[in-house]
């Protein structure tokens, strides 16, 4: 992403146990790494597994199906970077073992999130802040006045979604 110097910055929530979890990239899940154009060159671990056992199936999540399918419309110099408010998946600090539900981050997560946010934006020439669900709003607006909101795909907001994204972007 330093190569692309992208200009727009979409800040989630958290970690998704079936997505970014897995995949280290918000809103990115298996399935995307393994057959989306934007990470065709990337030699993935899950791409590697697939191509020595076909029956592994790569995990999906529906966020980032959402996301990556109104992503897919843009050309690719034009992705934005994607974070998370609180970059780490808040379940797997009280919980070790491999049932890690999704939880939303606690105040105390997302103000540690905003650090790490700073430190993140310091290193490119983010000219638009998108919070994608009202987590990330909230933590940031006070901070970044001119943040978009952005209705989050999950729990029925797919469709929103995807009329906001096609407002922004005009596609």
């Amino acid at each position: 992403m330093k190569k692309r110097n992208p200009s727009c910055l979409f800040v989630g929530e958290a970690p998704g146990y079936r997505g970014c979890l897995l995949s280290g990239i918000p809103f990115t899940d298996e399935y995307t790494l393994v057959y989306n154009r934007f990470f065709y060159q990337l030699n993935s671990s899950i791409k590697v597994k697939i191509e020595m056992d076909n029956t592994i199936k790569p995990q999906t999540e529906t966020s980032s199906r959402v996301v990556w399918d109104c992503l897919d419309q843009l050309p690719e110099k034009t992705i934005p970077l994607m974070w998370n408010i609180y970059p780490f998946h808040p379940s797997t600090v009280e919980n070790t073992n491999t049932n890690r539900p999704n939880r939303t981050p606690n105040k105390a997560e997302c103000e540690l999130g905003k650090i790490i946010l700073k430190r993140l934006l310091s290193c490119f020439e983010i000219k638009q802040l998108y919070a994608i669900g009202r987590t990330s709003e909230q933590i940031l607006k006070k901070e970044y006045s001119d943040i978009v909101y952005l209705r989050h795909p999950a729990r029925g907001g797919s469709s929103t979604f995807k009329q906001m994204f096609s407002d922004i972007y005009k596609t």
